[in-house]
């Protein structure tokens, strides 16, 4: 698994190919944060980024990626309510 420089080094260059702009702190953190992804772990967090904006019909934003680091690495559930 790639270490924390090749993760920000692959996550610049992803976002690079798809003109996406991200706040470079903000890159720290998704970097820092997928300790122990794959290559394919961090595509997939920029594939659900982009479907999240392509669905809102918006460019890319810092909350798409937050909503894919949330299932895709802090495995964490968005609970519904019927009301």
């Amino acid at each position: 698994y790639p270490n924390y420089q090749h993760r920000k080094l692959y996550l610049e260059q992803q976002l690079l190919k798809r003109s996406i702009n991200l706040d470079p702190a903000f890159l720290d953190q998704i970097a820092q944060e997928s300790e122990g992804a794959s290559y394919n772990k961090l595509k997939r967090i920029i594939t659900e980024a982009l479907i999240f904006s392509t669905i809102a019909l918006r460019p890319v934003t810092e909350d798409d990626f937050e909503k894919a680091l949330d299932s895709e690495i802090r495995h964490v559930e968005k609970l519904t309510t019927n009301l």
